[in-house]
């Protein structure tokens, strides 16, 4: 039997274009997925830090689009 593995990556570009198109900033998206500060969401969304699932899920809910979007 062969598994075929595919690694993908964070489309951070898409994840920042959501927030500038809804009109929030960086604070507001940290504080409504649930981080501490928003220089944690500033490393994520500049790709010094992954994303974690469950932010990935907030984002998706936030934004109103499918979690696998967010993947190239």
């Amino acid at each position: 039997m062969n598994v075929e593995i595919t690694k993908k990556s964070i489309n951070i570009r898409y994840i920042k274009q959501l927030r500038e198109k809804n009109h929030l900033s960086q604070t507001q998206v940290s504080k409504l997925i649930g981080l501490t500060s928003p220089d944690k969401y500033n490393r994520r969304e500049n790709g010094d830090f992954n994303f974690q699932a469950t932010e990935l899920q907030a984002l998706s809910q936030l934004f109103n689009v499918k979690m696998e979007n967010f993947f190239f």
